[in-house]
């Protein structure tokens, strides 16, 4: 097949526009998300729907077989119009048999459906915000939900039995959580003749792209703080991270693109005989599996309920102390205060939660908060893997193991990740990510760092030159690039 290149001299400077601070070329575009890879069947296992904006289309597949025990799929979807709310199996994309099932985020149950009563005969799914079966459930509040679909004979358990109960003969009532475990989270799925699954998609209304929400409920499946919520400024801190003996990090296990991790906890001034003594911070261990982009939400609230003005959250590269390197950190009112999209490799990472100095400021412990850190996808298969080959470098194989860079050159010019990773691609990455490579040394220490992100996104928007690296006038994703591409020491290969 003849595959046609653009010329040899495109500059690829324009291309920045396409990766800006919190909205990257990994996001899913346009309305509909696709399953990336897997979607789990559980609360801690969901998939979240990375994106921007509206949601109205999920696509995805499960493959239940006797072979093939994936019978379900589970989303972590926003729901913004209650009353407006519908996920509607789409009978021209799919090919088997469905079930929905809409789950707080407790895990408990609220609605579901087999069979959409108001076009049955049907084999395929609705759910409407009323339940029809008389059980008076009702989805009433925005906010953060588990969608699920499952083939037909696929049910969700509690603890204390089915979760949900349809009596009509054909399957076409919107059930509420009536069945004997209805009052209890969901534990597992059973199946009770299960059909073979397929290709599926779900027509969403009055949804949006998961997001976190300014709540400090806890998502069922979430760690909780290893202190045990505990204030006491002289005791051994489990999860206190670099600031205690021994380093102790409260591991969160593994993360890939697809895939959320969360974790409920306290933060605040602990105090010595009423005077403040002591910052409670803890350090969160997450093990990236795959590079992808990594966004870190945190809500903390303080005694009054409110928002709390001064949270900080910090992602760091590197699981041991005195070896790693601030990637990114945010402070302020923001609910929720977020980090990310960042672009990361395999490798440990640690996330931190706190508040700032000084101590007489501190929110009292126990300040409540939930952390969401979730990966994001990159644009192209092969981006920012070790074996991809270096991108400033040619190479027989598609993609270039720098992640950011790897993404930026392909948003322009997609032969380099589906074919080959020729001359043109290494002089477009040579141009993109690491024209200076101390472009981005912002404060002059020999070093890319996050001294020097910070640098740059306190300038965000303005048009301070020492932050402006691309002389355009105005400080954004574009220089964040500039600066991303040139990341470690100076003179570093990329």
């Amino acid at each position: 097949m003849l595959k046609i290149r653009r010329p040899s001299g495109f500059s690829l400077r324009a291309a920045a526009s396409v990766l800006t601070f919190g909205v990257t070329v990994c996001a899913i575009a346009g309305p509909t998300f696709e399953e990336i890879p897997d979607a789990g069947s559980s609360p801690s296992s969901a998939q979240p729907t990375s994106g921007a904006g509206p949601l109205g289309r999920i696509k995805g597949t499960v493959n239940g077989t006797a072979d093939a025990f994936d019978f379900e799929d589970m989303y972590l979807i926003c729901i913004t119009d209650p009353i407006g709310f519908s996920a509607t199996v789409d009978a021209a994309s799919t090919n088997f048999d469905t079930q929905l099932w809409l789950f707080h985020l407790d895990g408990t149950g609220l609605l579901s459906n087999d069979n959409d009563g108001p076009s049955f005969p049907t084999i395929f799914s609705k759910i409407t915000p009323l339940s029809t079966d008389g059980s008076g459930a009702a989805l009433t509040n925005p906010g953060l939900y588990f969608l699920a679909i499952s083939v037909k004979g696929s049910f969700p358990v509690s603890p204390a039995g089915p979760i949900f109960n349809d009596v009509t003969a054909n399957g076409t009532e919107v059930s509420g959580p009536d069945g004997p475990g209805g009052f209890l989270p969901i534990q597992t799925w059973v199946q009770d003749g299960a059909a073979r699954g397929g290709e599926y998609a779900i027509d969403l209304t009055g949804v949006k792209f998961f997001q976190p929400s300014c709540s400090t409920v806890c998502p069922q499946g979430a760690a909780f703080d290893a202190d045990g919520f505990l204030c006491a400024p002289f005791d051994f801190d489990p999860n206190g991270g670099c600031t205690m003996p021994g380093n102790p990090l409260q591991n969160l296990g593994p993360i890939v693109p697809g895939m959320y991790r969360a974790a409920c906890g306290t933060t605040g001034v602990e105090f010595d005989g009423g005077d403040p003594a002591h910052k409670d911070s803890d350090w969160y261990r997450i093990n990236v599996a795959a590079p992808g982009y990594l966004v870190a939400s945190l809500v903390i609230k303080g005694p009054n309920g409110d928002p709390l003005v001064n949270g900080h959250l910090t992602l760091l590269q590197g699981g041991i102390c005195g070896n790693q390197v601030a990637l990114a950190t945010a402070t302020g009112f923001a609910c929720p205060l977020s980090i990310g999209p960042i672009p990361v490799t395999p490798g440990q990472h640690v996330v931190v939660v706190t508040f700032d100095d000084p101590l007489a400021f501190g929110p009292p412990c126990p300040a409540p908060y939930t952390l969401w850190i979730d990966e994001r996808p990159t644009q192209f298969a092969g981006c920012g893997e070790p074996t991809s080959g270096p991108c400033n470098l040619p190479h027989p194989g598609p993609a270039c193991n720098d992640t950011f860079c790897c993404d930026l050159v392909c948003a322009s010019d997609p032969f380099c990740c589906e074919e080959q990773w020729d001359g043109i691609c290494a002089n477009a990455a040579q141009d993109m990510c690491a024209d200076n490579p101390c472009e981005g040394d912002l404060n002059d220490d020999t070093l890319v760092n996050g001294a020097d992100l910070a640098i740059l996104l306190g300038a965000w928007g303005s048009g301070k030159a020492v932050a402006d690296l691309n002389d355009d006038g105005i400080v954004n994703g574009a220089d964040l690039a500039i600066l991303l591409g040139a990341w470690g020491p100076c003179g570093s290969k990329k």
